[in-house]
């Protein structure tokens, strides 16, 4: 009963329900998502390091860019392996 028109209403509510509940602010807050994911990873130096190295550390876009190609790397893996179960 559930897989039908009843799905896609019930989302749609609840999305619009969260959007008025949150005062919208996937769109209040939409330039500082930008600015957070291409601001870059800055160096640092280790001043405790006997070798003078700097360090790199990992800026938001290379997480969401790891984050999302392990989700979609995992779903082709089981895609295909249940088309080929399946088939």
């Amino acid at each position: 009963m559930l897989w039908s028109y009843v799905l896609i209403a019930l989302l749609l509510f609840t999305g619009i329900y969260f959007t008025l509940r949150s005062r919208g602010v996937q769109f209040r807050m939409f330039g500082e998502m930008i600015r957070l994911l291409c601001s870059s990873g800055k160096r640092e130096s280790d001043d405790s390091s006997a070798d003078g190295n700097t360090h790199h550390t990992v800026s938001s876009f290379q997480a969401f860019a790891v984050s999302i190609a392990s989700r979609v790397g995992t779903g082709n893996l089981a895609g295909v392996a249940t088309a080929i179960a399946i088939g």
